[in-house]
């Protein structure tokens, strides 16, 4: 459901809920591996404020040639897709949705097969172009709210981010 941001709503349904300005807020985490490296399901749920540019949710990144992502778009889409040893960078991406409301956000990959769901509904899936997902390709730490310099940090709220080594 989609529900409109009001302090007595943030305090019911996420009361721990961490709130991130949109400018220099965002979470580092030193890189990990998992096994198997060619699956992983990231879970998110978020209260987006704005979508003004690339605004990222869960990302590893390097470089252009080496990133993985989960990132609102200005187009107001959140998108999934990656890049690994500059084989080619492919994304799905959902309908647009809207500033104020919580979302329940996971993107799975399986070698190729990628899937994004919004509040537990499938609303993209396809097969990646170009390369298998590997998690474990390249070291680099995840950022959570944020994507990579130039674009600004999430702004909104995160209630919860998970990672699970397998695709759900």
């Amino acid at each position: 459901d989609i529900m409109p941001l009001t302090p007595t709503r943030v305090q019911r349904i996420a009361p721990k809920a961490l709130y991130f300005d949109g400018i220099d807020d965002y979470v580092s985490i030193p890189d990990f591996i998992i096994e198997p490296g060619n699956e992983i399901t990231i879970e998110a749920l978020v209260m987006p404020i704005s979508f003004d540019d690339f605004r990222g949710i869960v990302s590893k990144y390097i470089d252009a040639s080496n990133r993985i992502a989960v990132a609102f778009g200005s187009d107001k889409k959140v998108r999934f897709g990656w890049n690994i040893g500059n084989a080619g960078w492919d994304v799905i991406q959902s309908d647009p949705l809207t500033e104020y409301a919580w979302y329940l956000i996971d993107a799975t990959a399986k070698i190729r097969t990628m899937k994004l769901y919004v509040n537990s509904s499938l609303v993209a899936n396809g097969e990646h172009k170009f390369v298998d997902f590997n998690w474990n390709a390249f070291t680099t730490d995840i950022w959570v709210g944020k994507y990579v310099i130039p674009y600004p940090c999430h702004h909104g709220y995160f209630a919860l981010v998970r990672k699970y080594n397998r695709a759900l």
